[in-house]
């Protein structure tokens, strides 16, 4: 946890990508790392699993404190991602595997999914070269 969230408040994010050696030998990252502590809280976890409830404090030198609590996690029904967080999700999982042609094909083929026949469109294109 404190890896994820320390590459979260550096990069915006912790998508697989940031999931690399350049991360975790940063010294930036391993000093936030160092700073961050889990603790649980028997009231957010009450509601677990139908629920997965988080929330986030930030405490500054000067002594003040900021807080953020989550009853949703993004993604979760209750907050569902935008089409254009779910393609910038699927792309940075899928394109190392199957590059930017097959990638952008795909995404066409799930926009247009309403009117399509079957799925073997779907197969088809997995089944490319390159």
């Amino acid at each position: 946890m404190p890896f994820g969230a320390a590459v979260a408040l550096v990069h915006g994010r912790a998508f697989i990508d940031q999931y690399c050696l350049e991360n975790i030998n940063s010294p930036v990252i391993q000093n936030l790392m160092r700073r961050v502590v889990c603790v649980d809280n028997p009231e957010l976890e009450k509601d677990y699993p139908g629920k997965w409830p988080s929330e986030v404090v930030i405490k500054t030198k000067t002594g003040a404190s900021y807080r953020c609590r989550l009853y949703s996690p993004k993604g979760d029904p209750e907050n569902p991602l935008s089409w254009k967080e779910l393609i910038e999700k699927y792309q940075s999982l899928s394109l190392p595997v199957l590059g930017k042609k097959r990638c952008d094909k795909m995404v066409a083929w799930v926009r247009n999914i309403d009117s399509q026949q079957t799925i073997t469109g779907l197969f088809d294109i997995l089944e490319e070269k390159g």
